[in-house]
């Protein structure tokens, strides 16, 4: 990456790799975590029905929390 000068950045959390919306939830707060303790954290998931079912519901908790979502895009410059 540097070698080519590429911006990366690295995932701090996997939501989904159990398809439950319990497992989905318990990831997505270790997310919250994270992002409390060094500013930002990076997830990703798959776009299957379950995750974005759970994923809209804690976005709505976690930003009524004072989290921001925002695009990768904004983290990597």
């Amino acid at each position: 990456s540097q070698q080519f000068n590429l911006r990366f950045a690295r995932r701090d959390v996997f939501i989904d790799n159990k398809e439950t919306p319990v497992a989905i939830r318990n990831e997505i707060y270790k997310l919250a975590q994270k992002a409390r303790i060094k500013g930002f954290a990076i997830g990703i998931g798959h776009d299957r029905a379950i995750t974005i079912k759970v994923l809209k519901e804690a976005i709505l908790e976690l930003e009524k929390q004072g989290y921001e979502f925002v695009y990768l895009s904004e983290l990597v410059k």
